[in-house]
């Protein structure tokens, strides 16, 4: 059985100097690969570096919707300039769960689409953060309809079918939810995929406090699936992985 965690952070602190056991962690748990997600400046440059040091670890580089705020157009060519190391430009979206301006949401669009923009022009999918913002998110991308999309942690369940229908890749995370049962019934196969969002989105069952999440606990996303569809975990991870194998253009 193979795994894919199509999204985390790799480059946070949390994993300051515990690389090597994280990597280590996800051999044991047969976690073949993982998308590490840049979100500016410095965690782009993180990201590369980590990307390069150990084969299990792809990168995705761009400017999330907290940067967006702030100087990132040089970040243009940095991703431009890095082309042949990462595998898509992410992370990147909107937010209007932790930002209520109007003013914010401007420049965070105007942030977006240039990035965007760039994907199409190096042919390179993007993955998007969508929390609270999921229909101006739609909006926007509805004019770049040869842009490969996956939407990064989405469980706005009504909206998962037009996601489908627009053959974007729909990231289900590790966390619970009755959402994430929702749409692991309702999409084909061919739209899923599956993510940590890692060190976020794991709880500690002690106390339901905060848990560094890492790639190896993916298979909680991947077995979601197979338990929502009654269906073995061996033929789900086969089939949502090689999704996300695709979707990045991965080699076995």
């Amino acid at each position: 059985m193979e795994l894919i965690d199509s999204h985390c952070h790799l480059e946070h602190e949390l994993y300051a100097d515990g690389l090597d056991e994280i990597v280590a962690n996800m051999r044991k748990a047969s976690v073949s690969t993982a998308i590490t997600c840049g979100t500016g400046h410095e965690n782009n440059r993180k990201t590369l570096k980590i990307a390069e040091k150990y084969a299990e670890i792809e990168a995705c580089l761009g400017v999330s919707p907290y940067d967006a705020l702030r100087d990132w157009k040089s970040e243009l060519s940095v991703v431009k300039d890095a082309r042949d190391k990462i595998v898509g430009i992410g992370e990147i979206g909107l937010d209007r769960h932790h930002f209520t301006s109007p003013d914010e949401w401007q420049k965070q669009e105007e942030c977006f689409t240039a990035f965007v923009e760039l994907a199409e022009s190096l042919d390179l999918p993007v993955v998007v953060h969508t929390r609270k913002a999921e229909e101006r998110v739609f909006e926007v991308l509805s004019s770049y309809k040869d842009v490969h999309v996956m939407l990064h942690c989405f469980l706005i369940s009504k909206l998962a079918p037009e996601a489908e229908k627009r053959g974007w890749l729909v990231s289900l995370p590790t966390i619970k939810s009755k959402s994430r049962e929702k749409i692991a019934k309702a999409l084909s196969f061919e739209s899923l995929a599956c993510e940590t969002d890692s060190p976020f989105l794991w709880k500690d069952e002690k106390d339901d406090g905060f848990a560094r999440n890492e790639p190896a606990n993916v298979v909680e996303a991947y077995t979601a699936i197979a338990q929502a569809r009654k269906q073995p975990l061996e033929e789900v991870a086969e089939r949502v992985s090689e999704n996300a194998r695709k979707f990045f253009g991965l080699q076995k």
